[in-house]
């Protein structure tokens, strides 16, 4: 007999020190079907913070917020290990991607991309953990 239960929605924390951008990122998330986010922050102590406190499946950072990015990712790594951390970055710059990959992020995307992009890295990256 099939499993009828629904299925627990992806529960995301977004963190960008542009309050424009994080609230928008936000709300296009939370409007696709299976998404929840728990949290909308700015700067890297709050989401490390909330990160610890809401243990997010995935967690969407701007390395560029105020604070260390790479610190902000093996920080959430650390204190939420089940967490999944996407870059979300205004820079398309392969020593950024190379420093994040090294830090643990596990997908990292340019904020110029698709908004669809952003959903099926979130759908593809939680599939894959």
């Amino acid at each position: 007999m099939p499993d009828l239960r629904p299925e627990s929605p992806i529960r995301i924390l977004v963190a960008d020190d542009s309050p424009i951008f994080r609230e928008a990122l936000a709300g296009m998330l939370a409007a696709e079907a299976g998404f929840e986010v728990v949290a909308a922050v700015s700067g890297i102590e709050a989401a490390l913070r909330n990160s610890r406190r809401l243990t997010p499946d995935i967690a969407i950072v701007d390395m560029r917020s105020p604070g260390d990015g790479t610190a902000a990712i093996t920080g959430i790594c650390t204190v939420s290990p089940e967490t999944q951390v996407i870059v979300l970055s205004g820079y398309d710059d392969h020593t950024l991607r190379s420093t994040a990959a090294a830090a643990g992020a596990s997908a990292f995307l340019v904020k110029g991309v698709h908004p669809g992009v952003v959903a099926g890295t979130v759908r593809d990256v939680t599939r894959a953990a």
